[in-house]
């Protein structure tokens, strides 16, 4: 900071020479949040200086808190964004799993069928969106509700039966929701030689 000597303010057309120049560190808990600095013009006061002292640590309390605030908004931002970011993510493995050829279950991790693309509605028999909320050992019994690959018969809503490879892997939890289970259905009856109840041609 430069001295008094080195310090002139105008005001108007004159030139003045500050009494005195303070430089008063703002802390709050130990951290520096800021400075001021104070020219004078005349000697300070005691009383002044007593309102500086009362003041220096409501400044420093209300720079702490407008910090917090600050930071507090950056976070929910951020947190915002990745929300977005997260639903934006689901929409589109919505759309993929949708489109797939292959019948595709979305499950919980007790089975219960949260989402069902067409392809799978189609070879059980249901229509869109009926399946939700039913159980998938109703439709593959005996399913293991864990990674990997087996062959089930399947049972379609009128009660017929086909043959099925079915592939089941984890599924990451996304937009809050629980972590669940993709099941995927390949119906392999036809290329068995089998009908449409499971039995042989």
């Amino acid at each position: 900071a430069p001295s008094k000597a080195e310090l002139t303010l105008r005001l108007g057309q004159a030139d003045l020479q500050p009494a005195e120049i303070l430089i008063l560190p703002i802390l709050y808990s130990g951290a520096l949040l800021g400075v001021v600095e104070l020219v004078a013009l005349g000697e300070i006061a005691a009383e002044a200086q007593d309102l500086l002292d009362e003041l220096l640590p409501v400044l420093a309390i209300t720079l702490h808190v407008l910090s917090r605030n600050l930071l507090t908004e950056a976070r929910l931002h951020e947190a915002r964004t990745q929300q977005l970011g997260l639903r934006e993510a689901g929409s589109r493995c919505r759309s993929v799993i949708e489109a797939l050829a292959d019948g595709v279950l979305v499950t919980d991790l007790t089975g219960t069928i949260l989402l069902s693309n067409p392809r799978f509605e189609a070879m059980f028999g249901y229509d869109a969106g009926e399946l939700a909320g039913r159980r998938v050992e109703a439709l593959l019994p005996g399913l293991a509700l864990r990674p990997g690959r087996e062959r089930r018969q399947g049972v379609r809503k009128d009660g017929r039966t086909l043959v099925t490879d079915v592939g089941v892997s984890n599924m990451a939890p996304a937009d809050g929701d629980p972590p669940g289970l993709c099941v995927c259905v390949h119906d392999v009856t036809e290329a068995m030689g089998l009908g449409p109840d499971g039995g042989m041609r």
